[in-house]
């Protein structure tokens, strides 16, 4: 097996139970386009979202660090807003360069919404945050702290987890069983 030593710049080739220089080569940088050398990076890097590593190199992570990231939910997660309104606005890392149709993301809401609302990440743009069933969120349909998880539909952001909230008419009368009362209307109605 032969590997390149971005450190001494030579290839070497295991034998014997060790590591022997092969000689000096020079070995292109790895592009998308060309094959050549590339750098494996540290998890820091790795979460981070480094391209490129000290020798120059392209950084390619390994399987365990790309499993480690996955399973860590890092890559879905936005943390959390703190705009205190409607618009709720968050940060990923590494940042996100484009809204892509099926993306899931997931934030911690620093405020209830008060109807409609939108989330803008990595200052791409506000888009409208939507239920299920394409309208705009009722008030409270969110709430302070809570992790909402939305889905991108192309257009909108779309909660997944979202019970539309009763009004307080509802509330006292007990008439919707599909919508759910908080715990504003429970302490008056109780």
């Amino acid at each position: 097996m032969k590997i390149y030593n971005s450190t001494t710049g030579t290839e070497q080739t295991y034998y014997g139970g060790t590591w022997n220089d092969a000689g000096t080569a020079t070995v292109a940088n790895a592009t998308t386009t060309v094959a050549g050398k590339v750098e494996l990076p540290t998890d820091a890097q790795n979460t981070a979202g480094t391209d490129i590593g000290e020798t120059g190199a392209s950084l390619t992570p390994t399987p365990r660090q790309v499993a480690k990231a996955v399973q860590s939910g890092s890559y879905l997660y936005a943390g959390a807003s703190a705009t205190g309104n409607d618009t709720y606005v968050v940060s990923m890392t590494p940042a996100l360069t484009a809204y892509t149709t099926g993306m899931k993301i997931s934030f911690k809401a620093d405020v209830a919404n008060t109807g409609a609302c939108s989330l803008n990440i990595n200052s791409l743009g506000a888009k409208a945050i939507k239920t299920i069933a394409g309208a705009d969120p009722d008030t409270g349909n969110i709430t302070i702290n809570q992790f909402v998880s939305l889905l991108y539909d192309g257009t909108n952001f779309v909660l997944q987890t979202s019970i539309p909230l009763a009004s307080n008419v509802e509330a006292s009368a007990g008439t919707d069983t599909l919508k759910y009362i908080n715990s504003l209307q429970l302490n008056k109605y109780a």
